[in-house]
């Protein structure tokens, strides 16, 4: 069984002048020659003979999805390192310090010697001029003293035994976290289906296939033709202005055409 595309490309084979077209008169079936008089039949008859010889054919491609660039024989993409961070955190501390003490005299210094001189004391004795009662030479001992404790320091209290204060203290470093002098900080670490190059995180992912479609190129035979019967027959017809003849007026339709000036030729009608 041969479908209607089948006997339209079969009849492409049959040189144009020799085709016929069958027409229905009333019971009766007439055969024709389709003349050459026949401008816009010829060539639509060229082009889909040139179309159907470079018709578009698919190719499979590789390549990489969105957002990864092609690296050799991989796709790869790349992502900035991020981080945790954690505030500092803190525990109550109790200092102590030991007491201090300051001397303190308790009474007078006890007198170990005394007598009378005319005018020098000896080494370590106080000379003590009376008036007209004389001079007396004095030797004194240690005065009595005591140590007294000292009050706490600002900021401590006393406990009874020492001195005592309440400090906040910064907690020790977290597991697996730095201390960059404001916060702890770590690197997170790769997201699934990710890794570790050293100064980013990578992903690493295969070409995909796609097919394209590719387009028939206007060579050969079969468009030399077309181009060939166009420049003959829009110079009998004076197309180099694209000017419709014999009063046609143009359709405009711009998913229609083809190479060569086949925009009037292809376009006009009564």
């Amino acid at each position: 069984m041969h479908s209607a595309t089948d006997s339209s490309i079969a009849r492409m084979a049959t040189p144009l002048g020799e085709q016929s077209r069958t027409r229905n008169t009333g019971g009766s079936t007439t055969r024709g020659t389709i003349s050459f008089h026949e401008p816009r039949r010829r060539i639509a008859h060229l082009f889909l003979a040139a179309f159907l010889s470079t018709g578009p054919r698919t190719r499979t491609v590789w390549v990489c999805p969105d957002d990864y660039s092609e690296i050799g024989d991989e796709c790869r993409k790349m992502a900035d390192y991020t981080f945790t961070t954690r505030a500092y955190t803190f525990h109550d501390d109790i200092q102590t310090a030991p007491y201090t003490f300051h001397t303190v005299q308790t009474g007078p210094a006890p007198i170990i010697n005394v007598f009378y001189t005319e005018n020098v004391c000896p080494s370590g004795y106080n000379l003590e001029d009376y008036g007209a009662q004389g001079k007396i030479c004095r030797l004194y001992g240690s005065p009595p003293t005591a140590q007294v404790k000292d009050p706490a320091p600002a900021g401590w209290t006393d406990n009874g035994t020492t001195y005592e204060r309440t400090v906040q203290v910064q907690d020790e470093t977290l597991d697996g976290f730095t201390d960059d002098g404001t916060q702890w900080i770590k690197r997170d670490d790769p997201p699934s289906g990710w890794t570790d190059d050293g100064t980013r995180y990578v992903r690493v992912t295969a070409m995909v296939a796609h097919t394209v479609i590719i387009y028939p190129v206007p060579d050969g035979r079969p468009w030399r033709d077309l181009h060939s019967f166009l420049g003959q027959w829009g110079s009998r017809h004076h197309l180099g202005d694209r000017s419709c003849p014999h009063r046609r007026r143009r359709a405009h339709n711009p998913s229609f055409s083809v190479p060569g000036s086949t925009q009037c030729l292809l376009h006009c009608s009564h």
